[in-house]
């Protein structure tokens, strides 16, 4: 997203409370994507979902949705694993594959609202697990066991020789059945986070969020 204005900040933020995650939801475990999205229009939270009569028929109830992060990539799915790099990424996937729907959809959503520049690339689902960038600089409490797992010592060289990395821990599982609870739109870029004074994490800033079932 390209939010440069408190104005568009906040029209976004409008637009993510007022999507009815439930029913997109619904929509992609019955396989009905145009339910979703038509000619540009998104699926809002409609009061007809809450105020129809008893007697009708019972609105389906959403189970919550996990993932299971694992492997070790190269960003944006390279396929030179010869190509020194200063970050790796892990794949984000679940058995139904129903997350990788799910953002599909709210990428076509936000685009079609104009808070998204269209693309044509696939959508990758990933999570960045090693940041060389920030082993050079930062002895936070998750370091530690990243320069373990990379066996270098950062100070000298940042780039990293993915090739032995990735065959590794290819099969390897960083977390398994994670539930996904919100949806959130964050700025761009981390921020440190300091406590008594001192850097313990460094992460995105929330902007806005919405529940996940």
């Amino acid at each position: 997203m390209s939010l440069i204005s408190p104005v568009r900040i906040e029209a976004a933020s409008k637009y993510l409370h007022e999507l009815d995650v439930n029913s997109i939801l619904r929509a992609i475990g019955s396989h009905k994507r145009d339910e979703i999205h038509q000619n540009g229009n998104t699926l809002r939270n409609q009061a007809s979902l809450s105020t129809r009569s008893p007697g009708t028929f019972p609105i389906p109830t959403v189970s919550p949705m996990r993932v299971t992060i694992s492997s070790l990539v190269l960003p944006n799915n390279n396929r030179d694993p010869a190509l020194r790099t200063l970050w790796l990424n892990a794949v984000c996937q679940d058995s139904s594959s129903r997350i990788h729907r799910f953002a599909e959809t709210l990428q076509q959503c936000f685009t079609a609202a104009g808070f998204l520049a269209a693309n044509q690339r696939p959508l990758n689902l990933q999570l960045r697990v090693i940041d060389m960038r920030v082993l050079k600089t930062q002895k936070t409490n998750n370091a530690w066991w990243i320069r373990k797992a990379i066996g270098k010592d950062v100070k000298h060289s940042p780039l990293l020789d993915a090739q032995d990395l990735i065959e590794r821990y290819k099969e390897y599982e960083w977390a398994k059945d994670i539930r996904l609870e919100k949806l959130s739109i964050s700025e761009t870029g981390r921020k440190h986070v300091l406590e008594n004074g001192k850097e313990v994490d460094w992460t995105y800033r929330e902007v806005a969020s919405t529940p996940l079932p």
